[in-house]
């Protein structure tokens, strides 16, 4: 949620779902204990909807 109270939702296609993964033990805090081995490919399939 934005500082006004306001909250943007994103739609996102994924092409193809991981299926190995690796561990990511010395990552930054707050991130994941695993990645995928190969990256991700995302893609906004609409447009954003706002709530206010």
């Amino acid at each position: 949620m934005g500082q006004d109270g306001g909250l943007t939702i994103y739609s996102l296609g994924i092409e193809t779902v991981a299926r190995a993964w690796e561990a990511n033990p010395d990552g930054p805090p707050g991130s994941s204990l695993i990645t995928p081995a190969k990256p991700v490919r995302v893609r906004l399939i609409e447009a954003p909807i706002e709530l206010r």
